[in-house]
């Protein structure tokens, strides 16, 4: 019995000490395979027990703003930098799981850099502490990209 059997999460044994490695050091974490193998479902599934505020993007959708929110006209007026949090904004959020992340624009792959191994963006902090992201391998998933190395490097 793995040490993740109190979750209905099956079939992961092999990885469950990366998972709980993860877990317990707040590295982000790439979950990669097929699709149907519940790579979001594993990632919503443990949000749930740990009790933490979870916000799941999907990056074939997302544009940036989606995951911080608009800039705040009024603050910049007066010379600041701030912005409008939006009903997608992750900035609040402990459990971030950007799924499809391989469908993300090389544009906003480059914004989310500091964001899946600092934890910040454009230096401000965010609450977010777990950053796990999934996407499908195989050449039959059409409208992918090549995620950048560096970008990639950044998972664990």
């Amino acid at each position: 019995m793995g040490k993740l059997a109190g979750l209905p999460i099956y079939g992961w044994d092999k990885i469950e000490n990366l998972i709980l490695a993860a877990l317990v050091t707040g590295d982000s974490a790439l979950f990669t395979g097929k699709h149907g193998i519940a790579k979001t479902y594993c990632a919503e599934e443990l949000a749930r027990a740990l009790g933490v505020k979870y916000r799941k993007v999907d990056a074939s959708k997302a544009e940036f703003e989606d995951y911080l929110g608009f800039p705040n006209p009024k603050a910049l007026s007066e010379g600041r930098f701030e912005y409008i949090e939006t009903p997608l904004s992750i900035t609040d959020k402990e459990f971030v799981f950007i799924d499809e992340i391989n469908r993300c624009r090389p544009s906003t792959q480059n914004k989310l850099l500091e964001l899946v191994y600092e934890r910040k963006f454009f230096g401000q902090d965010t609450n977010v502490t777990w950053l796990w992201a999934a996407m499908n391998t195989g050449d039959e998933y059409l409208a992918t990209e090549k995620l950048d190395p560096a970008f990639l490097g950044r998972f664990a």
